[in-house]
């Protein structure tokens, strides 16, 4: 009998280190899933900071950039002179023939409410009126006064560049963000910023936006069919923000 309530006793023994042991693992197990749940959430927290602090730094240097078009105007500008073809008789008497009419493109005026040290140097967007205007600079048929003779001479500009720009955030602590600007021939400009070296990090963070002129070109950067002799300016060219949107994170 006495016996067998020690080996009873035995027993009970090793069961309940057995199942001290299973619960002390269990403990551990819970134990490891709530490190590993807060180490995982502590690197997304980091990531997502950082992908913040990138997304601002974008967003940062483009309305800046943005800010400064929609600050802008350009209006064309071109010399006027009308010089009559005379005609004379055997008898030395002259008389008017016909008008010359001479048309001779400048370059274009650009302003911009920038301070010292901005971007006014590296917005390629006279340029890119000018080349426009050198393209249409002409009087339609119907606003011509046959048989007069009319000499329209533009610039010898080239239209639709694409132009880079590095752009430092008005923001302290944000790294300078890559821009690129094209200019369409509606004379919409489509802004892309970039920021991430894929062989560094693996992702190419972006954000784009697009400015629309106030007024169609067509109706701005027009010559006058009786402009005053001497120095002219066509209408002024101005932008509003359209959009600003970021795309998602693009990897390798």
């Amino acid at each position: 009998m006495l016996n067998r309530l020690c080996l009873k006793m035995k027993t009970c023994r090793g069961a309940s280190i057995l199942m001290a042991l299973l619960f002390l693992l269990v403990c551990m197990l819970v134990a490891s899933s709530v490190l590993m749940a807060a180490a995982s959430n502590s690197g997304k927290l980091r990531s997502n900071q950082q992908e913040q602090q990138k997304y601002l730094a974008l967003s940062s240097a483009l309305r800046l950039v943005c800010d400064e078009l929609t600050a802008a105007e350009y209006t064309g500008q071109y010399e006027y002179g009308i010089t009559p073809h005379v005609i004379y008789d055997e008898d030395g008497h002259g008389s008017i023939d016909y008008y010359i009419h001479t048309y001779k493109q400048l370059v274009g005026q650009f302003e911009c409410e920038l301070t010292e040290g901005g971007l006014a140097e590296l917005l390629p967007v006279q340029d890119d009126l000018d080349a426009w205007l050198a393209a249409n600079f002409k009087l339609p048929l119907n606003l011509q006064q046959p048989p007069d003779v009319y000499n329209f001479n533009g610039l010898s500009a080239t239209f639709g560049g694409s132009y880079q720009l590095l752009v430092q955030p008005n923001l302290d602590g944000l790294p300078q963000v890559n821009i690129s600007l094209k200019m369409r021939n509606d004379g919409i400009i489509r802004l892309t910023a970039t920021l991430g070296e894929t062989a560094a990090d693996g992702y190419l963070y972006t954000m784009e936006a697009e400015l629309v002129p106030q007024e169609s070109l067509n109706t701005q950067l027009r010559l006058e069919a009786n402009p005053k002799i001497g120095l002219n300016q066509t209408g002024m060219v101005k932008w509003d923000l359209n959009w600003i949107a970021k795309k998602e994170a693009a990897g390798t």
